[in-house]
């Protein structure tokens, strides 16, 4: 989520530019998977032993399945395609069946987690459409038996531009893709200006609902390390989650509505908790250490340090949104440790 949001909020810094991302959607994506096809870019790609290639053709396939109901059940079949549900090993054979799924195209960047993908068209000027890569992500999905679910596919335009022309329908094997302002990726609420708005309302509905039962656990009178226990597990878990992505672009009013949460949690148990404030701080000096501590991770690279390698280089923010997101802001608080150290010697 934090690559996503920096792609697009680096790339809409130009003049003139914006862009268009398609929500791909699988119909019964782990169900798909052809053993033969991913045994075979098992050896190709990754070059991974026979025996453990064997043992992932032996766990896909022959599996049997039947239907029973009351007193009636249905004769057994065999399984030919696809990975059981539920299986912690699903979601890694679908990551390995889909690697090659990959843009060559400049601008256009894939982004997957699992079998949640989205395509990404950095436009400029009077660019409209995504081009050829639609095209050939269809046919790759074809060529790997997986089924696009059209009504679900969702695509959204983020331009910020003053004079903004009609951009043209997206269809796909002839249906029309569904144009939104919003869309719930990853358990984030993305919408169309980048303000998060309507994922910061969920979430404060959310804690909200479950302040219903910090309060009824105040009531049995609950000591107070039970209660911080269950406010950090079901309270605080909801707001701090995917808050590096969101919580820097927020408005002083959505802030607010959050810190009220925190405070009536604070009143009930007794004893101060931290405020989103603190817990966005803490997770964006976890996650920058975390980066840079990863040379594979996609965002290290946008960590360039200075000749005299003592400090990174600021990045260059002509917006108020780009300035607030992740990567500036871990950018300024590496540095002003580094500056501190610096003092202290």
């Amino acid at each position: 989520m934090v690559t996503l949001i920096h792609l697009l909020l680096k790339h809409l810094e130009g003049k003139g530019s914006h862009a268009r991302l398609l929500y791909v959607d699988f119909s019964s994506a782990f169900n798909t998977i052809q053993p033969h096809i991913l045994v075979s870019r098992l050896l190709e790609q990754f070059k991974l032993s026979n025996n453990l290639v064997g043992w992932i053709l032996d766990f896909l396939t022959e599996r049997t399945q039947w239907v029973s109901f009351m007193k009636h059940e249905q004769n057994e079949s065999l399984c030919k395609s696809g990975s059981p549900q539920g299986c912690v090993l699903s979601p890694l054979l679908f990551i390995l069946y889909t690697n090659m799924c990959q843009s060559h195209l400049e601008n256009r960047v894939v982004l997957k987690y699992a079998d949640d993908t989205v395509i990404v068209s950095l436009l400029q000027n009077n660019e409209n459409s995504h081009g050829p890569i639609i095209n050939d992500f269809v046919e790759w999905c074809e060529e790997s038996h997986l089924h696009l679910n059209i009504l679900k596919t969702k695509y959204m335009v983020i331009d910020f531009r003053k004079n903004v022309d009609m951009h043209e329908v997206m269809c796909i094997k002839g249906e029309t893709v569904e144009c939104v302002q919003s869309y719930k990726y990853l358990g984030t609420i993305i919408d169309s200006k980048l303000s998060f708005e309507a994922n910061c309302e969920t979430v404060c509905k959310k804690g909200h609902q479950r302040l219903f039962f910090l309060r009824k656990l105040c009531k049995f009178q609950i000591e107070k390390t039970l209660l911080s226990m269950f406010y950090r597990a079901f309270i605080e878990s909801v707001l701090s989650f995917s808050l590096v992505s969101w919580y820097g672009n927020l408005t002083l009013k959505s802030r607010n509505s959050i810190n009220q949460i925190v405070k009536c949690s604070s009143r009930l148990i007794g004893e101060p908790l931290l405020n989103p404030a603190s817990l966005y701080t803490r997770q964006v000096q976890c996650m920058g250490i975390s980066i840079l501590s990863d040379q594979l991770h996609p965002l290290y690279y946008e960590f360039q340090c200075l000749p005299s390698n003592r400090r990174f280089r600021v990045l260059r923010c002509t917006t108020k949104r780009y300035k607030n997101s992740f990567v500036p802001v871990v950018i300024n608080f590496i540095n002003n440790i580094k500056m501190e150290k610096i003092v202290l010697l």
